[in-house]
């Protein structure tokens, strides 16, 4: 699955390594809001996919160094367990790091299974302190309430973007460990995420609003579900309701995202966006899904990279002659993953689709267009040299046509949206 990430950064963003200071709250609100607006609904569900695929990602490496041993817990709140690998951040070489991801995850039964040790191709991969790169994972069970916002494992990601690395450590019941540094491509979609704010309320507080706005009364519905809870604080843009707070995402559902041992059919979900600046309810949702574990970050198989505008001419495939139109290169692609596998889309710095895009296509070295699409978010793709199928390369870009609208300045962000085998999004600022 795809990672949601956006190239904004948040102003009050913390300093490499340092452990979260936690805000007193304002009041979370304990009504539950109006649905949201049918077509943001539908938007943020493929958020809270792409968060959730993000923790899986990092959770398949973040492997415990307890070995397949260990009990269930309480567990600890986000400050203290922030507190802990922040303090190990600091103790590992290649820093300072950021903090750019963190999550918390309430399991109703313990997990133990083998991860790839691997968020892809294109990096080099060590363990901190040497020895080999461990390759199974152990979460433990939860034993205490959702409402308390303790978690007996949580996951942090640390970027550190002048030499493309990335940091994952994991707290499992308040002990810290460095699991992996990756460096390299990789880790582009993750250094994309804005660093998290220092500044922020603790987990308790977002956990307990969630309670209060309906989560509460999603548990009581579902008495002999085996229920898990999935807490996520993520930076601002794409991944908080479109707008520019870092937020806590509370999401309570039956599927275990770490486990093939799923209920069958399609299972109720209940997603909660706290404002993690003042604890406040942002939006709530429900829905019914069958439960996924086999879909991959979009993230971890196509990374964008450089940008360019241009007007085109006869000789400039997929972009009409005289058109205004951005060019973006493909940085990193795995998996054989192809044009059917994703959507694309442009997008305002507000999240509304960009009204002026006439169409898009993934060009070739040589310049032919390898298929195409009209519309903003892309259509059916259309095959020219190549087809649907055909595998996406380093070698290839694509290009968006603006027709006669001059796109320069608009602050118009570039996004692929995960297909099928592939969930999550990947997205690059356009010039």
């Amino acid at each position: 699955m795809m990672t949601s990430t956006d190239l904004s950064t948040d102003a009050s963003a913390s300093s490499s390594g340092s452990s979260a200071t936690v805000a007193p709250p304002t009041g979370p609100s304990t009504s539950t809001p109006s649905a949201p607006r049918a077509p943001l609904a539908r938007r943020l569900w493929p958020v809270i996919a792409g968060v959730v695929a993000l923790i899986v990602v990092l959770a398949v490496v973040a492997v415990a160094l307890v070995g397949s041993g260990g009990s269930g817990g309480s567990g600890v709140a986000y400050a203290q367990a922030s507190a802990n690998a922040s303090s190990t951040a600091n103790r590992t070489a290649g820093g300072p790091w950021n903090l750019v991801l963190a999550t918390g995850v309430d399991l109703s039964s313990s997990t133990y299974t083998a991860g790839n040790g691997s968020f892809g191709t294109g990096c080099t991969y060590t363990a901190p302190g040497g020895g080999a790169v461990p390759t199974h994972l152990y979460v433990p069970a939860f034993t205490g309430s959702f409402s308390s916002g303790h978690a007996p494992w949580w996951g942090f990601i640390y970027t550190q973007a002048s030499t493309q690395s990335m940091l994952v450590v994991d707290v499992i019941n308040g002990t810290a460990h460095a699991l992996l540094v990756a460096q390299g491509s990789c880790t582009a979609s993750f250094q994309a995420l804005p660093i998290l704010s220092s500044r922020v309320v603790d987990s308790g507080v977002a956990a307990m609003a969630a309670w209060n706005s309906g989560g509460s009364a999603f548990v009581s519905l579902h008495p002999n579900a085996s229920l898990n809870m999935v807490m996520a604080l993520v930076g601002g843009g794409a991944n908080c309701v479109f707008t520019s707070s870092t937020c806590w995402l509370v999401q309570y559902t039956p599927c275990n995202p770490l486990s093939s041992q799923n209920p069958a059919g399609p299972q109720p979900e209940y997603g909660v966006f706290v404002n993690a600046s003042s604890g406040t309810l942002m939006f709530s949702l429900s829905r019914s899904a069958s439960c996924s574990t086999t879909s991959t970050p979009l993230g971890t198989a196509l990374a964008f990279g450089a940008t360019n505008q241009f007007v085109g001419t006869a000789s400039t495939g997929g972009c009409g002659v005289g058109d205004y139109c951005d060019s973006v290169g493909i940085a990193a692609s795995s998996g054989n993953i192809s044009p059917s596998d994703f959507s694309l889309s442009v997008v305002t710095a507000t999240g509304a689709i960009a009204p002026t895009v006439t169409g898009f296509a993934i060009v070739s070295l040589s310049g032919q267009v390898v298929v195409s699409a009209s519309a903003n978010p892309s259509g059916p793709w259309i095959p020219g040299t190549g087809t649907p199928s055909t595998p996406i390369r380093s070698t290839m870009t694509v290009v968006i046509d603006f027709g006669a609208s001059n796109p320069a300045g608009a602050g118009y962000v570039l996004e692929a949206t995960g297909t099928g085998a592939y969930s999550g999004t990947v997205s690059v600022a356009l010039p």
